[in-house]
């Protein structure tokens, strides 16, 4: 009866992508095999560009494991041992493994018999030997990161939200641009009042995810908005190390202050949940450029002051009071409907009383569930005219 083999076969790191350290390690393998009389069964089973000693799954690794379990092999051929386990805890799960299936590991760089109290001494010493070497690896690549980031430059192992580069830790870093521009939109709409939560949403509707392709969550964008590398400056560890990056900068550094101070404020919490300045900031769109409209004092009429709600790049501008009574009208009229008694507890014949008698908060809420809402251009020094406050109704 034969002897199955399967040939395994893992590099770390394939830098040039062309998984040439495994096609090595492979044909080695094969040559062992085929001096021994071995049957390799199936084709190579290989862990390209994993780490053995991050903790990520190794898709091939439970593979073979998985084989050895069912009795489907005899003997696992690897180039090395710590191609196969780099850890001395992995050491002693594949040790626990042979004892109970039978199966035997065999490296090119010499056979290992587990099953012998002798085999798992030289096991558990070439073991310790692999884990001290990724510690000494860890220790070189932290402190080859750090003089990177203290000479301006940048490193990341998950592309950061707004930035890309070609291979390489030498390439240049560059904005990508769609990501850049919501990025700003946000961050403007943050600073002017708004919750993260709308912001979330807005982002949803621009329909631009995360690096790794999810929606934005209320702490992913929270996260992503406290890095100072948008505003050009360095970061090691996530914290800012005082070093002006070699990047371009997304924001500018008094934009990623009020950022931060607000973001930080100790009150932020409760205002988010209560207290609103203007019903509608954020929530409208620029009928000439689709960008957010936001809220914010603008000037005095007949003694009173007043606030308008603007574009963000300057197109539009409508005063909040004018605004308000339309949409607010608007979004009465909708609840005094029959219908609305399965929606919201404010419907019937008194609606326009108990809206009155809402927090801003709760009818910012209700508006944001129903409405969307345009403003579209006039012409200069004509009155407020409603018709330029386009309704589209979501519910």
């Amino acid at each position: 009866m034969s002897i199955r083999a399967v040939i395994y076969a893992r590099q770390s790191k394939d830098s040039g992508h062309d998984e040439r350290a495994i096609e090595r390690q492979v044909d080695a393998c094969r040559q062992l095999c085929a001096m021994r009389g071995w049957e390799v069964v199936g084709e190579p089973i290989v862990d390209n560009d994993v780490s053995a000693s991050s903790g990520k799954p190794r898709p091939g690794y439970e593979r073979v494991v998985a084989m050895m379990q069912a009795g489907a092999i005899d003997v696992v051929a690897v180039y090395a041992l710590d191609r196969f386990v780099r850890k001395l805890a992995d050491l002693v799960a594949v040790v626990d493994l042979v004892k109970h299936t039978g199966a035997k590991l065999a490296t090119v760089t010499g056979d290992l018999d587990l099953s012998t109290d002798t085999g798992r001494r030289v096991a558990g010493i070439l073991a310790s030997v692999a884990q001290g070497e990724v510690e000494r690896k860890g220790s070189r690549q932290r402190a080859a990161n750090r003089n990177r980031t203290d000479g301006g430059g940048t490193y990341w192992t998950r592309r950061p939200f707004g930035y890309t580069r070609g291979q390489g830790l030498d390439s240049p870093v560059v904005v990508v641009d769609v990501e850049a521009a919501a990025l700003r939109e946000v961050v403007a709409m943050v600073i002017a009042g708004s919750t993260l939560t709308a912001a979330v949403r807005r982002l949803a509707e621009l329909g631009v995810p995360t690096t790794t392709g999810r929606p934005f969550s209320v702490t992913t964008l929270r996260r992503i908005l406290l890095n100072p590398r948008h505003a050009g400056r360095g970061v090691y560890q996530g914290a800012e190390n005082g070093v002006t990056g070699s990047w371009p900068a997304i924001i500018s550094p008094g934009e990623s202050e009020q950022l931060a101070g607000a973001l930080r404020d100790p009150a932020r919490r409760v205002r988010q949940g209560t207290v609103r300045k203007y019903l509608l900031s954020g929530a409208l769109a620029c009928g000439v450029c689709g960008a957010a409209m936001y809220g914010s004092p603008q000037g005095a009429a007949g003694g009173a002051r007043w606030a308008a709600y603007r574009c963000r790049t300057g197109h539009l501008s409508r005063r909040v009071d004018q605004v308000d009574q339309v949409v607010e009208g608007a979004l009465r009229a909708r609840l005094a409907r029959p219908d609305a008694v399965d929606l919201f507890d404010i419907s019937g014949a008194d609606v326009a009383e108990r809206w009155a008698d809402l927090s801003l908060a709760r009818r910012r809420g209700i508006a944001d569930l129903l409405v969307r809402v345009t403003i579209l251009p006039q012409g200069k020094g004509h009155l407020f005219d409603p018709a330029t406050v386009v309704i589209g109704w979501l519910g």
